[in-house]
């Protein structure tokens, strides 16, 4: 090809020759370099396109906990622990070690009005009354200051709401600002929220997905056991009096001919006289 394209450039007629030779050298170096750069884009889409599936931390059951009355059943993720109770909420966990943030709160409320159970047909309905009820909070200025607006999702076996929004916290008697995520189910017509919190900036994704993960986890509290619900020594059956029967209780010799009385010695004697 190259002693062609220097025959070619040699001959007299140069203009033909020329625009023969350039459209000759494009068709050669142009198919590689396309093919070249093309893939190397293609690779790189495809990479950033492919993202990890969300991993989050494993529930430990030994830690599960009877909570508001024992309407639910609540446990800590792996590694976390329990912090003393309070009046706040009705349960918080802390990371072990000495790592004091994130930290993770459970509460309950009302749910909106007309939420009492939550199906796949007033899902988005409810992300939507949760919406307005926020709204009222978090509007300064007439601007809605929420970090992330609240989204219906899945959570477990239950069809919750998640949202993020800032908040402030007492640390030292100061008021420091935080960031919250928050994810929300309804069980037995009640509203439990599961957050996240940490100093404003300092909550990453480990803290995110262990909240997640204790949202997934809430269930109902089982409370009709067997032992609970009929207890042995106090059947009916148990109790009832064995010689007690109405057969068992009537008079043998109380019929009306055996209860006469005897005639006395005159009266005798006269029924004796009688023809």
């Amino acid at each position: 090809m190259y002693v062609i394209i220097r025959f070619l450039l040699r001959l007299e007629r140069a203009s033909a020759a020329k625009v023969l030779c350039c459209l000759l050298l494009l068709s050669l170096v142009m198919p590689v370099l396309g093919c070249s750069g093309g893939s190397g884009k293609k690779s790189k889409k495809s990479s950033a396109s492919t993202g990890a599936n969300e991993k989050l931390p494993r529930i430990n059951h030994d830690t599960d906990l009877e909570v508001d009355e024992k309407r639910v059943v609540v446990a800590a993720p792996a590694g976390w622990t329990r912090s003393p109770r309070s009046k706040d909420y009705l349960v918080r966990y802390q990371p072990g070690g000495k790592k004091t943030y994130p930290s993770i709160v459970l509460t309950v409320s009302e749910p909106p009005a007309g939420f009492a159970e939550i199906t796949a047909e007033n899902h988005a309905q409810f992300a939507a009354a949760i919406a307005a009820d926020l709204a009222e909070t978090f509007t300064q200025n007439g601007k809605n200051t929420l970090l992330k607006q609240p989204t219906a999702l899945p959570l477990g076996s239950h069809l919750g709401v998640s949202w993020s929004a800032p908040g402030m916290a007492k640390v030292g008697g100061l008021s420091d600002p935080i960031d919250r995520v928050l994810y929300a189910v309804v069980i037995g017509e009640r509203m439990y929220t599961v957050e996240a919190r940490a100093p404003k900036g300092k909550l990453d994704d480990a803290g995110r997905a262990a909240a997640k993960a204790v949202a997934m986890a809430l269930a109902g509290a089982n409370t009709d056991t067997p032992a609970a619900a009929k207890p042995v020594d106090t059947e009916p059956v148990d109790t009832e009096p064995v010689d007690t029967e109405p057969v068992d209780t009537e008079p043998v010799d109380t019929e009306p001919a055996k209860t006469e009385p005897t005639a006395d010695p005159e009266t005798a004697t006269r029924q004796a006289a009688q023809p």
